[in-house]
């Protein structure tokens, strides 16, 4: 086999076996990852997790009475009775108007060596409810008769009440008890209060009552209502700047600062399927949780250049490292006539994938900018030293280093850049491209490579031995003479 074709072949290899060894790397990536969300989930349990706010729903007790013909006997003598019945059953009324005034609070807690964002919701519930006319309760017939009965039960669901701090209600200007309740629709844990003695027998239909919800809540990473209003609206601030805004209806206009943000979201009944999916919650024993969060809306609180993220994100551009420092090496053995062997190439391509789980390891204890800086500068230093010797001098290898320098500092650039990640990166490589194509095109690469073939020694074949008693011949000295 040619040399040049077996160098090529050992050159592919090497990538592939560096490769998978990348992919490795990524993979202990991976793990920690779930580890982190394992760890998440566990402060959530010890906590509270996501939290969804429901309510308040007014539960009102009804009775439907109505009078119909019952048969006496057999069918066919047609003969019957007059028979009343009774259908008892709850009418959920939802808020005519819920405005919701909230303050989020972050703080991040750590779980060994992962960190959660964890969040006190200070927010206060004010709206009202437009008391109904019993016809709007009637089930079984139009005939038939119905009125309201016992006291209506006002009804908060939150998707972990135990993250509450501290909630009071008020209907009509009289504060109200309230405690937990056997109540679970649509899965969620929910609490409940007897409304003020005769509600809403005290007020004739169309009478507006309002009401005030205070609460302090805990949870983790986000926090989501369920427009259950007529109208419904919500504004929020927080501490922190990183929010991102999610579910069935996005923020109007929000102010992302440096030390937090405002949200202000405003969604009528019209525009949803809240009020039919939680009245349906209410009234079925088991609800649906997964379709009362797909009505709901909110924000989760990220960090979107968490050390695993960003790590993450690094690897992805292993074998781009990989092959750009290789190639150097392979340029350098080319121009300058020397000779290398793959395991040299190999430890190289190591020593590059190593970087990457030092980057991870030191990042969880002193954090991704020193990280990276400790082990860009060990990767390169490494790597500089090895190719003083393996490029016989240290002008050689300085171009090298300076390089892979410059590589560092490009990939540090383009994890922090969020948004334009993939524009800088693009025009990264072609800028890397244009240059390497530039620097040569002047090079004539065919001769190039015959000079290279030309200036490896030719194997010799030993000469045979000369029979007894005769000369051995110089072929050459004969030519010459």
């Amino acid at each position: 086999m040619k040399p040049f074709v077996f160098k090529a072949l050992s050159f592919l290899a090497l990538l592939w076996v560096l490769w998978v060894a990348s992919l490795m790397a990524g993979g202990v990536v991976d793990d920690r990852l779930r580890y982190r969300e394992a760890a998440r989930q566990a402060l959530g349990n010890s906590q509270a997790g996501e939290q969804l706010v429901v309510g308040p729903v007014l539960q009102l007790p009804f009775e439907e009475r109505w009078i119909e013909d019952e048969p006496v006997g057999k069918a066919e003598e047609g003969r019957f009775r007059k028979v009343e019945r009774i259908v008892a059953g709850h009418y959920a009324l939802m808020p005519e108007a819920l405005d919701v005034v909230g303050r989020l609070n972050v703080t991040q807690r750590g779980y060994g060596l992962f960190k959660s964002n964890v969040y006190d919701l200070e927010a206060t519930l004010t709206g009202s409810f437009k008391v109904p006319a019993t016809d709007v309760i009637l089930r079984a017939r139009r005939d038939s008769s119905a009125r309201f009965t016992g006291t209506a039960m006002p009804v908060l669901a939150f998707s972990e009440a135990r993250g509450l701090r501290s909630l009071t209600l008020t209907i009509d200007g009289e504060p109200v008890a309230v405690a937990p309740s056997t109540l679970r629709p649509g899965g969620l844990p929910a609490v409940q209060a007897a409304a003020p003695e005769g509600l809403p027998l005290r007020w004739p239909p169309g009478t507006v009552v309002p009401f005030t919800v205070k609460l302090v809540l805990t949870g983790t990473e986000a926090v989501n209502f369920l427009p259950i209003g007529t109208l419904n609206t919500v504004r929020l601030n927080a501490n922190w700047p990183h929010p991102s805004f999610g579910g069935n209806v996005l923020p109007t206009q929000p102010q992302v600062r440096t030390d937090g943000f405002e949200a202000h979201w405003q969604l009528p009944a019209l525009a949803s399927e809240a009020q039919a999916v939680w009245r349906s919650a209410l009234s079925a024993e088991k609800g649906d949780a997964a379709r009362v969060h797909t009505q709901a809306f909110g924000v989760r609180m990220i960090d979107p250049v968490n050390i695993y993220s960003l790590s993450d994100r690094a690897t992805k551009y292993a074998m781009l490292f990989i092959t750009l420092t290789l190639a150097g090496f392979a340029l350098f053995e080319l121009f300058k006539q020397l000779r290398l062997h793959p395991v040299q190439y190999g430890l190289v391509g190591l020593a590059l994938v190593l970087f990457f789980l030092l980057l991870l390891s030191l990042a969880e204890r002193v954090g991704f900018a020193w990280a990276y800086l400790a082990s860009a500068a060990a990767c390169i230093g490494l790597i500089g030293y090895y190719a003083a010797h393996v490029l016989q001098g240290w002008r050689r290898s300085l171009p090298l280093s300076l390089g892979l320098t410059a590589l560092y500092g490009a990939l540090y650039g383009l994890l922090n850049a969020e948004e334009n990640a993939l524009l800088s990166g693009s025009l990264m490589l072609f800028a890397l491209l244009a240059a390497v194509m530039v620097a040569t095109r002047k090079v004539d690469w065919f001769a190039l490579f015959a000079q290279a073939k030309a200036s490896r020694p030719e194997k010799r074949t030993p000469a045979a031995p000369a029979a007894p008693g005769t000369a051995a011949v110089d072929v050459q000295a004969q030519g010459a003479e």
